[in-house]
């Protein structure tokens, strides 16, 4: 059914809860969520900050707080590929702001 409804507006998508309100469940795939959300082109833009965060993070050096975003990292990516919806999973937002913290912030003393 998922794949069907992106099919139909794969550009643009159905909106946040659009999805849910059309097949009565969500997409049950972190990819297909947000491709199925926000259309296509946002669905890129997104995954390449996804990315540019987990690259930062892998950067930092602070040692703990790598290892912690790292962490936080696998606990909502994994999981998201069978279940769960993002907007639900602290273990992503944790994660983006671990990444988006001041790297100042990051330094080891």
């Amino acid at each position: 059914k998922v794949i069907a409804c992106i099919k139909q507006d794969w550009l643009f998508g159905y909106g946040i809860g659009g999805l849910q309100w059309k097949i009565g469940n969500y997409a049950h795939n972190f990819f297909l969520e947000i491709i199925s959300t926000f259309g296509a082109f946002f669905s890129v833009v997104i995954v390449l900050f996804l990315l540019y965060l987990l690259s930062k993070v892998n950067h930092t050096k602070n040692e703990e707080m790598k290892y912690f975003g790292l962490f936080m990292f696998v606990l909502w990516f994994f999981p998201l590929q069978f279940s769960l919806t993002f907007w639900k999973v602290p273990a992503l937002w944790i994660f983006i702001a671990i990444a988006l913290l001041n790297n100042s912030s990051l330094k080891e003393a």
